[in-house]
């Protein structure tokens, strides 16, 4: 409440009005805007815009997108398989060379995944990995741990969204290697693609503003983000606006 200027109280009143603005995204939708009208009782003159809100399960459907970060491949043979001949028990660096090396920034990533495509497998117990070096190859880790994949079977074979270690997430990136163990030095596995890739979950905040405030309406616009939902997808929000006329303060 405040004081008029002979002296009365000048009474403040506030109004909340709720909208809904849909969203259907098509695949010419590259920023996930939708713009609706709240009407309210009309006041004696242009009310103040005291805020917008949106409830939470709209917050919530606009969700977390998963964003690839990263991707490397280590071989991609195309009609001809790669055999790892006499593939060994110790841990070995993949086809017992370095060729296969290279670098990857994990700094923007949540997690990866070892992609390997079995063509013929080995014995029980086989598996490839990935592992880093930030010391410029002197000494390796596992870049994801506990990330082993079997390849014991023929197959698509994926270690499934493994968390990054912390030591690999060093700005500018490191070092990457395949490595294997847990063969025979008989059994010689075929590979076709064996690929690592990496994600990160990015969490889309609504925006909201609102223009053309009139007496008696609104027009409000939500802004989902840079990155849109699914083509064809349609999203409801619920936006609430506060008025006061006149504020007090």
């Amino acid at each position: 409440m405040g004081l008029a200027g002979g002296g009365g109280p000048v009474l403040t009143q506030i109004i909340e009005r709720t909208a809904t603005c849909t969203i259907t995204l098509t695949s010419a939708v590259t920023q996930a805007g939708a713009v609706c009208t709240a009407t309210f009782t009309a006041f004696a003159q242009t009310p103040t815009v005291r805020g917008i809100t949106l409830p939470a399960s709209d917050i919530g459907q606009a969700g977390s997108r998963t964003s690839i970060t990263g991707d490397f491949s280590f071989i991609s043979p195309g009609a001809v398989p790669v055999t790892w001949t006499g593939m060994p028990a110790a841990l070995t660096e993949f086809l017992g060379t370095a060729w296969h090396e290279g670098a990857m920034d994990f700094t923007p990533t949540d997690d990866c995944n070892t992609v390997v495509n079995v063509v013929v497998a080995g014995t029980a117990g086989a598996i490839l990995k990935i592992q880093y070096s930030s010391d410029g190859g002197t000494t390796w880790a596992d870049v994801m741990p506990g990330q082993d994949v079997s390849i014991a079977a023929a197959g698509l074979q994926i270690n499934g969204n493994m968390i990054v270690a912390a030591g690999a997430r060093i700005v500018g990136g490191v070092l990457i290697r395949l490595v294997g163990s847990g063969r025979n030095g008989v059994v010689s596995p075929q590979f076709g693609d064996i690929e690592l890739f990496c994600a990160s979950q990015v969490l889309q905040m609504p925006t909201l503003s609102y223009s053309l405030l009139t007496a008696s309406s609104v027009s409000l616009e939500v802004d989902c983000g840079f990155i849109c939902p699914n083509f064809g997808q349609t999203i409801i929000f619920h936006p609430a606006i506060d008025l006061c006329f006149p504020c007090s303060n």
